[in-house]
C-alpha cells in the first residue's frame, strides 16, 4: 500500500510549484507583456551587505511594455536578509507616470542575482498597475548591477 502512493504523491509534488506559477500567470488577453533592462548604481549603504543592511540605487530603465517604448529612471532600495539575500523596493519613472514593484532577490552565483517580484500600482497611465516578473541582476562592479525584467503587467 505505502509503495503504490509514491508515485502519485512524487506526481503531485513536481506539480505543485508549475501550478503555482500558472496561478499566478495573468492571461495575456488582459495583461502586457514586459520587457525592461536596467543600469544601476549604489549611491548609498548602511550595515554589511550581504548579511544585514540596506543600499539605495538608482538607474535607467529602458524596453517595453507591451508594444510601447519606455524610457525612463529607477529609484530602489533593498534590505538584506542574514541569509545574504535581499528583499526591494523600486519605482520606475516614465513621462507617462511611475511604475511600482516590489521583489525577494537570491544570490545565484557571486555577481549573480535572480527574483520574482510583483508590479503594486502606479501612477498616470500605470494607475492601478498589478502583474508579476523575474529578473536576473549582474554585477557590473561592486556598485553597478545591470538588471534583465522580463513578465506581464494589467494596466487598468
Amino acid at each position: 500500500m505505502k509503495r503504490s502512493l509514491i508515485a502519485p504523491i512524487a506526481a503531485v509534488a513536481m506539480l505543485v510549484p508549475a501550478l503555482a506559477d500558472a496561478a499566478i500567470t495573468p492571461s495575456p488577453k488582459n495583461s502586457q507583456q514586459v520587457r525592461l533592462t536596467q543600469q544601476l548604481i549604489q549611491y548609498a549603504a548602511t550595515g554589511v551587505a550581504p548579511l544585514s543592511g540596506t543600499s539605495s540605487y538608482v538607474g535607467t530603465s529602458d524596453g517595453r511594455i507591451g508594444s510601447v517604448s519606455l524610457h525612463g529612471t529607477v529609484r530602489g532600495t533593498k534590505t538584506y536578509r542574514s541569509d545574504g539575500n535581499f528583499d526591494g523596493r523600486d519605482t520606475i519613472f516614465t513621462p507617462d507616470g511611475s511604475i511600482r514593484l516590489t521583489f525577494k532577490a537570491t544570490t545565484v552565483f557571486e555577481g549573480r542575482f535572480a527574483a520574482r517580484g510583483r508590479f503594486t500600482g502606479g501612477t498616470g497611465r500605470y494607475r492601478g498597475a498589478t502583474g508579476y516578473f523575474r529578473f536576473t541582476s549582474d554585477e557590473q562592479s561592486p556598485t553597478s548591477w545591470l538588471r534583465t525584467i522580463s513578465g506581464w503587467i494589467s494596466l487598468r
